[in-house]
């Protein structure tokens, strides 16, 4: 397996390296688009991780103020009846212990402070001695066990904070108990029952986004108020979470998976002289949505960048590139041999100066070209008119010869004319040889230009293989239209 992966590795090495070598133009997009946006893409990459981070303490800051403020709101309306039953307990009404006065005294407080449910006053053994409900004067806390814990509390001089439960009617309740003391011993003790269904008033108006929303547990994780009231009348328990030690703990910011299966974000704070705790709760995708939304916009903004530096990278080096391939292409044409093609660069760069350094060296060999086929035409001339001289001279010795006999023959009775027509004949044919050799001479002298013309091609291949002798040399005619066209006899003229 591994053998198999670092093979493939190879391929692929070899593969990307075989790419890279085949052209400079794509080595130079490479480089510019990797200059362009290998930066780019490590900016974004920090800005999202910086704008994450610096949008999670927000969002823990802000969530912790709320349930900081709806812990000081909580602790203050706890605080209010704490006020007014202490403040009452040092009243001479309640420190005389007269059932009257204290009848007075527990009516009053409930008439003004609408949050009291129900307040009495236990005396030192246990029993009612005033009350604001119906139906339980001279009542003791025998027959009234709700009562027993507050007394103790109170008798031992502390305040009595109840857990909170719920009546009937589902309204949740809280019992306070404050001890009334007559020369620095308790005496009685005042208890109140409280209404907490302010609090929920309080909890679910407090705004956490769209979807968040405010709760309140005791110190054992069950609900005091929450937004869901079938979880408040359940009593819904939390403590068996995994977030609420960590809840417990305070920590910054939690995540968790809520027991619906949506991930939240939980903020937590204490109610001190409670332990309750305030938890400010939110869907992680509404929490991080501005995140998400910029995330996004900066992904967005960072492709459309790469694409616009690849683009410019591609637009750039083609520009770069098409002098040079405009310098390749002119380097072709001087290697076919056409040294009169110019390389015209419309720039004015170093490309520009070498390109008008390979048009002045064209033209330079193409004058050197000319030069070299003049001498070569007159080396060919010279050894040309040697041969021509040599070649001449038999001729001329032929007709010499011929003109010679022909005197002596002239006078000549027994030669026949025919004999003498014949060295007439020799010498005649001498003179064209010898006109043939000029006519060709001056060909070569003076090479006629070129004169195309449309000719039939079966009939140019048919001549060209059925001729009794060889062409001659195009450079002797001005045309193709000067060939000797002769045919052997049978020979099909028509090429299919």
């Amino acid at each position: 397996m591994r053998l198999n992966l670092n093979r493939r590795l190879r391929i692929i090495r070899r593969n990307l390296k075989r790419f890279l070598s085949r052209k400079i133009s794509t080595r130079l997009i490479i480089s510019y688009i990797g200059l362009g946006v290998l930066p780019l893409v490590l900016v974004s990459l920090i800005l999202i991780s910086l704008t994450r981070e610096t949008l999670e303490v927000y969002i823990y800051e802000k969530h912790h103020e709320i349930a900081l403020r709806a812990s000081n709101q909580i602790q203050l309306f706890i605080r209010e009846p704490l006020t007014i039953m202490k403040t009452a307990a040092l009243t001479r009404e309640a420190t005389d212990m007269n059932s009257f006065s204290q009848r007075s005294l527990v009516n009053k407080i409930k008439e003004e402070n609408t949050i009291f449910r129900k307040v009495l006053v236990l005396n030192d053994s246990g029993q009612v001695n005033a009350t604001t409900m119906f139906g339980e004067e001279s009542a003791n806390i025998t027959r009234m066990p709700e009562l027993k814990a507050p007394f103790r509390k109170g008798m031992s001089g502390d305040v009595y904070f109840s857990e909170v439960s719920f009546i009937p009617s589902r309204t949740p309740i809280l019992t306070l108990a404050e001890p009334i003391k007559r020369f620095d011993q308790a005496a009685g003790v005042l208890v109140a029952e409280i209404d907490l269904r302010s609090i929920w008033a309080l909890l679910d108006s407090i705004p956490v986004g769209s979807e968040g929303f405010v709760f309140l547990l005791n110190k054992d994780g069950k609900v005091i108020a929450h937004r869901d009231k079938d979880k408040l009348i359940a009593r819904k328990d939390y403590s068996g979470y995994d977030f609420y030690p960590d809840l417990l703990a305070r920590r910054q910011l939690i995540t968790r998976q809520d027991p619906e299966g949506e991930r939240m974000i939980l903020v937590y704070e204490t109610v001190p002289e409670l332990s309750w705790g305030v938890v400010v709760q939110q869907p992680y995708r509404e929490a991080f949505a501005l995140a998400s939304q910029m995330q996004q916009r900066v992904l967005y903004l960072a492709a459309l960048t790469i694409l616009v530096a690849a683009l410019l990278g591609v637009l750039g080096v083609k520009r770069l590139t098409r002098p040079l391939e405009q310098l390749v292409k002119g380097a072709r044409e001087y290697g076919s041999g056409n040294l009169a093609h110019k390389i015209d660069l419309p720039t004015k760069d170093e490309l520009a100066e070498l390109a008008q350094e390979f048009n002045s060296m064209a033209g330079s060999l193409l004058k050197n070209q000319k030069k070299l086929q003049r001498m070569e035409r007159l080396a060919a001339l010279s050894r040309f008119a040697s041969l021509v001289s040599h070649e001449i001279r038999n001729p001329l010795n032929a007709m010499n010869i011929n003109m010679q006999i022909l005197k002596k023959a002239i006078h000549r009775p027994d030669i026949t004319p025919e004999r003498k027509i014949k060295y007439l004949d020799v010498i005649s044919s001498e003179i064209t040889r010898i006109n043939d050799m000029v006519t060709n001479f001056l060909t070569i002298a003076r090479p006629p230009e070129l004169q195309l013309a449309r000719v039939n091609i079966h009939e140019v291949i048919a001549e060209v293989c059925c001729s009794r002798r060889p062409l001659r040399t195009p450079s002797m005619f001005a045309s193709f239209s000067h060939w000797p066209r002769r045919p052997q006899p049978g020979c099909s003229t028509t090429i299919s």
